[in-house]
């Protein structure tokens, strides 16, 4: 959105209209891309929404619910590719990450 004064001068813009507009994909705080999807059923309050989900609801050709979590197969979360991304439950993927952490001696079982 584009706000003018009476000159025509623009005041105020917004998304793809602002000076500093970087297409709309940035890397957020956690490491995930972060695309502007304001219209998206998953969108932040800034319309963002994780890239990971956009790649797999589009691939898929579905839309996931709220409960489900994307899980990066390699670990690493800039790597996007469908066949690196496989959905479960969060109680799915907290195991998974025990035992990649436990494989990687990140952290020792509690009988070690």
């Amino acid at each position: 959105m584009v706000t003018r004064d009476w000159h025509g001068r623009i005041i105020k813009a917004d998304g793809p209209n602002h000076i500093m507009w970087k297409g709309g994909i940035k890397v957020g705080t956690k490491g995930y891309i972060l695309t502007h999807r304001p219209n998206h059923h998953f969108t932040s309050s800034m319309g963002l929404v994780l890239y990971h989900r956009i790649v797999y609801e589009s691939y898929h050709k579905c839309s996931l619910l709220p409960w489900a979590i994307i899980h990066h197969i390699d670990g690493n979360k800039l790597n996007n590719f469908p066949s690196n991304l496989k959905v479960m439950s969060k109680k799915q993927h907290d195991s998974v990450n025990m035992k990649n952490k436990w494989k990687a001696g990140i952290i020792k079982s509690r009988w070690d």
